[in-house]
């Protein structure tokens, strides 16, 4: 499976218009070549560096169609829906939520990605876009995104193709692992299966065990 990569976006720390705590979900697209490090995009930065960036969430991608998902569905705040708003590193058109696996190998310009993980959306998406709600609301429906780690480091650029290089779960898009996690009484067994899935973070391998003891408790 391929795409195009068709923008990159980076952003420094900058505070909200109202507020002096500093974000980095303002980006602007590059059409410039950029280095891509195990930390992510040397053009980008993080300010909560315990929610995110690291390793393991070094570039977030968000698919493109989701926009129009968006749109659809908050019609009063549609008009600041725009690729990049989000916050997101990387954006295409083919790859989403329902195409891509955790764990996927993707080579895109000169690194290799690994998807790792699904974007857990914070409070800072309902403050940008004026909208409580928005960002659980996004959660709840699946149009979450997701982060790479990266397996080598290398440059890219906006046309640059994307292929899957491997895939070692087929049975675990986003959308599944998502829709599971977010059940209100999962089966321990899937959860057990998804946790031992190869790229899954770590963060995510221990979410989940510690869930499935919970509802093995519950159930004994």
């Amino acid at each position: 499976m391929q795409d195009i990569l068709e923008t990159i976006f980076c952003g420094r720390l900058q505070p909200f218009s109202d507020d002096a705590r500093l974000t980095g979900i303002f980006k602007k697209p590059v059409s410039q070549k950029v280095f891509v490090s195990l930390l992510g995009l040397d053009c980008d930065s993080q300010a909560d560096l315990k929610n995110h960036g690291g390793p393991e969430k070094a570039v977030h991608q968000f698919s493109r169609k989701n926009y129009s998902v968006l749109a659809g569905l908050f019609p009063e705040i549609s008009a600041p829906f725009s690729t990049g708003s989000l916050g997101e590193n990387l954006s295409s058109e083919n790859f989403h939520e329902s195409t891509i696996c955790i764990g996927d190998v993707v080579r895109v310009g000169g690194c290799t990605l690994q998807v790792s993980q699904p974007r857990t959306l914070c409070w800072k998406v309902d403050k940008k876009f004026s909208s409580d709600g928005l960002a659980q609301s996004m959660q709840t429906r699946g149009l979450t995104g997701w982060y790479y780690r990266v397996l080598q480091e290398g440059h890219i650029k906006p046309g640059d193709t994307m292929s899957i290089l491997d895939r070692p779960n087929d049975f675990l898009p986003l959308s599944v692992f998502l829709q599971t996690w977010q059940a209100h009484r999962p089966d321990p067994d899937q959860l057990w299966k998804i946790a031992q899935a190869p790229g899954l973070s770590q963060a995510w391998q221990q979410r989940l065990h510690k869930r499935i003891d919970w509802l093995k408790n519950q159930q004994a």
